[in-house]
This record gives structure tokens, C-alpha cells and sequence, in this order.
């Protein structure tokens, strides 16, 4: 892990711009988990672990201990923006009234950051472990 903290350390200015450019991906293209066509299934659930805890890993390298709302904030407003785009990508389609209902909004922007911050501070809390 202090391998990647040091690489990210060296790379920092053009690891954000792709760390939040890549949240508003995910924020684009995995939205929503499910709507009535297209249930989870276990390929999207694992896609959505794996790339926001991806993310998370990142924030590790890129940020002191302890800035929690930082993670969820940034998380937040770039998921914001990718669904954003999302929305302006199908605008007009019949998928838009199935994608955007209220829960698959909020059940999306309530997990992804908070997925993201458990994943960034589960890592600090592992790398104070090892430090000590």
C-alpha cells in the first residue's frame, strides 16, 4: 500500500482529473442497478464493487486520513454529474420515465458515495493497523 501511496503522491495532478472523470462514467453507464426491464444480476453488481472500490483505493492515495466528507462530497456531486449526463444522453427515450423514478435516484446517490467513503476509510483503518 505505501507503494501506491507514493505512485499517487508523484502522479496527483492527473490522477483527480481521471478519479472524478471516472466517477462520472460509472455515474453514466451503471446507472440505474435495476429498472424493470434489466434486474441485478450478478455481472452489474459486481461491475458496481469493483469499479467504486476501485475509486475508493484511489482516494487513499490521493488524500490524508480522515477526510470522510471530502470522499462522500466528491463522490456525490461527480455521481451528480454522470447522471446528469445520463439523462441528457436518453432524453426523450421511453427508458428515461423506466431509469429515472425517484428510488433508483436516491437508492444510487445514497450508495455509490457512501460505498466509496466505507471503502477509503476501511483502507485507512487496515494501513493504521499495519503502520503500528
Amino acid at each position: 500500500m505505501n507503494k501506491l501511496r507514493l505512485i499517487t503522491q508523484k502522479y496527483k495532478k492527473y490522477l483527480w482529473v481521471i478519479v472524478l472523470v471516472y466517477i462520472a462514467y460509472h455515474g453514466c453507464f451503471t446507472f440505474p442497478f435495476s429498472n424493470v426491464l434489466f434486474p441485478f444480476d450478478f455481472s452489474k453488481a459486481l461491475l458496481v464493487i469493483y469499479g467504486y472500490g476501485i475509486i475508493g483505493m484511489c482516494y487513499f492515495g490521493l488524500l490524508e486520513k480522515g477526510r470522510v466528507f471530502t470522499v462522500f462530497g466528491l463522490t456525490l456531486v461527480f455521481t451528480i454529474i454522470g447522471l446528469t449526463y445520463r439523462y441528457f444522453i436518453e432524453f426523450g427515450e421511453v427508458s428515461n420515465s423506466m431509469n429515472f423514478i425517484p428510488i433508483n435516484i436516491i437508492l444510487y446517490l445514497a450508495v455509490v458515495p457512501m460505498y466509496c467513503t466505507l471503502v477509503y476509510w476501511a483502507i485507512w483503518k487496515w494501513y493504521a493497523k499495519k503502520i503500528v
